[in-house]
């Protein structure tokens, strides 16, 4: 639950998130709910902190687990963090033997740099 203390509340909205705010209900056909504002303003905190670093630049879109993804591919791995409707954050890397690793953010400015940074090193390093 996100209380009046988030820090990602007066985040403003970064150009490539303002098309998914126009999302209906059910914009994918099956049932997701478009990302909202909690969603969204983490995304932007998360987009914020990917511009400082020199990672590749991400793809933005709705999530269908509601909410927001931002994932890249750097040579034969992939990445993403998804901020999920409900204030949850949780970032994941894929190298090239499709071998997965999870881990949930914690919903502050820090954490998300820190995760930023570790998905940096994950996506570049030889092993996750």
């Amino acid at each position: 639950m996100i209380d009046a203390t988030d820090e990602f509340r007066e985040t403003t909205l970064p150009k490539s998130l303002r098309p998914l705010t126009r999302l209906a209900p059910d914009w994918d056909d099956d049932g997701s709910d478009p990302p909202n504002d909690v969603a969204l303003r983490a995304a932007a905190k998360v987009l914020e902190c990917l511009s400082t670093d020199d990672v590749p630049k991400p793809d933005v879109s709705p999530s269908v687990e509601e909410g927001v993804c931002i994932s890249f591919w750097h040579r034969d791995r992939y990445a993403d963090i998804e901020c999920f409707n409900t204030g949850e954050i949780v970032a994941a890397v894929m190298d090239e033997q499709r071998r997965h690793k999870t881990w949930t953010v914690r919903r502050t400015a820090s954490d998300v740099l820190a995760a930023v940074s570790q998905l940096k090193k994950r996506l570049t390093e030889s092993a996750i």
